[in-house]
């Protein structure tokens, strides 16, 4: 998997490798090593995020099904193929989203014709499907964004593109229910144990309330505290490095720290749920302007109610209270923080 994303000068790029299997009826496994590993053991659907060693389980299905009706959270949409191989009825997930499919002009892959399949989806994202034309299998899927990026307000986009290769594919695998045993590795945290999540709501409901106290650590191992910004306008501002609306949002943070720390601003970007060698190599890499504070166990995202909803953006008044609480990061919201923080500065 692969993404090449250049919006307004800001360029995002990566990689990642992945296996995926599937047997019927209806054993699956979806795995990105050292993140995310989903899949059924044919009795108990399951989820696991290795970088925040939170996993879910339920009922499996019992068989093919819709796309939409695998238990939460089944995020498959990053493999077409699998997402394809398990639906019910496969030409029904492709059309559910979409405005128009037609047959698109072959690719050429390692020197192979392959035919395509272009699919116009309602968000403005088009989606393009090759595939292998001796086993039929999918071969290449690339999901073009910039229709849906450039329809939620966002200018000058130059690339906005998401490349699933498969490199291998095996048609009749040798594959028994055995490899498909899973149980949560040792450690790892129920999410379904974990206090209810905070969510919009509960994060609008501290506007106007003292800020919960907090002391985090940061990239260079120094504490910081709520006492240590009283007196100041400060934001905190909670993400992490696979969040993508996370990743959009932090350079409008690092400028709007840049323009107004003169004035007093404080800002900190708040890592949630993330060991410190990942957030590091991301700040190094997107060369990040703005002081970087690791909640590694997440308890003071969720004293904000951050640990459902991120990017979430809070503006602490001079005075210790929250003064504004924004969450999600879309159309707008750049202007808006800005004038929070401003008018927060004034006062």
């Amino acid at each position: 998997m692969s993404q090449d994303v250049r919006v307004a000068g800001r360029i995002h790029q990566g990689t990642a490798s992945f296996t995926s299997s599937f047997l019927a009826p209806n054993f699956f496994r979806h795995e990105v090593k050292g993140n995310l590993l989903c899949g059924s053991t044919g009795d108990k659907a399951f989820s696991y995020n290795e970088r925040m060693r939170l996993f879910a389980v339920s009922d499996a299905p019992k068989g093919r099904t819709a796309i939409d009706k695998l238990p939460s959270p089944m995020p498959l949409f990053l493999d077409p193929s699998l997402m394809l191989t398990i639906a019910e009825v496969p030409s029904a997930s492709l059309a559910a989203d979409a405005t128009e499919i037609s047959k698109g002009a072959d690719a050429m892959i390692d020197g192979v014709a392959c035919p395509a399949l272009v699919v116009k989806q309602k968000n403005g994202a088009v989606l393009t499907l090759l595939f292998d034309p001796q086993t039929h299998l999918l071969h290449r899927a690339l999901t073009d964004a910039r229709g849906q990026l450039e329809a939620k307000g966002n200018t000058n986009v130059e690339s906005a593109l998401l490349t699933v290769d498969y490199g291998t594919v095996v048609p009749g695998a040798d594959l028994k229910s055995a490899q498909f045993a899973w149980a949560p590795p040792e450690g790892a945290r129920d999410a379904a144990a974990q206090p209810a999540p905070g969510g919009e709501m509960e994060a609008n409901a501290l506007e106007g309330k003292d800020a919960p106290d907090f002391k985090l650590p940061g990239l260079d191992d120094k504490p910081v505290s709520l006492a240590d910004v009283k007196g100041s306008v400060t934001i905190l501002d909670f993400w992490a490095t696979w969040c993508g609306p996370c990743r959009a949002s932090l350079p409008h943070l690092a400028d709007l720290y840049a323009n107004l720390k003169g004035d007093g601003l404080k800002v900190y970007a708040v890592n949630f749920a993330e060991d410190k060698p990942t957030v590091q190599a991301f700040v190094e890499q997107s060369k990040l302007a703005v002081p970087v504070l690791l909640d590694i166990d997440g308890a003071v995202s969720q004293k904000y109610g951050a640990n459902d909803g991120i990017p979430e953006t809070v503006l602490i008044g001079k005075d210790g209270k929250v003064r504004k609480v924004f969450v999600g990061f879309g159309p707008g919201a750049e202007d808006q923080i800005t004038a929070a923080v401003k008018a927060a500065l004034a006062e």
